[in-house]
């Protein structure tokens, strides 16, 4: 294996651990991760390697980094959303029934959104669809 591959798989595995701690440690947005140097020692990599995981992660839209406040947990993207459940899938495997307890909330929340965003022509498309049915 090269030294770059080596590296990759190491920034990947740093980037995923790295998401795991914000998510084990219930991080919200707007609040920082720890400073460079705790993240190497932690995960037991180089700042280099911690550099390069920190901006895998703001390329996903996860985090970002602020010049003189670090790296900070960014809102919720939809895209944030699905690499972070599949990021908790992979980590963490769930059973059927928890997939479907994630789905019933992700599903009650959808809905609400839909409803509140509905203007008149989206209810109207609705109600033509209950009555086909």
């Amino acid at each position: 294996m090269t030294d770059q591959a080596r590296r990759t798989r190491l920034r990947d595995r740093a980037a995923d651990q790295l998401l795991e701690m914000v998510i084990s440690g219930g991080l919200k947005p707007g609040e920082r991760l720890p400073p460079e140097r705790e993240l190497c020692a932690h995960l037991g990599v180089s700042r280099t390697v911690v550099r390069e995981a920190l901006n895998l992660l703001e390329a996903r839209g996860l985090i970002s980094i602020e010049h003189g406040r670090g790296a900070v947990v960014s809102g919720g993207s939809p895209r944030a959303v699905r690499d972070t459940l599949g990021l908790l899938l992979r980590v963490q495997p769930k059973t059927l029934w928890e997939l479907l307890e994630i789905r019933k909330i992700l599903e009650v929340e959808v809905a609400g959104l839909a409803a509140e965003r509905a203007g008149p022509d989206d209810v109207t498309a609705m109600r033509l669809q209950l009555d086909r049915m």
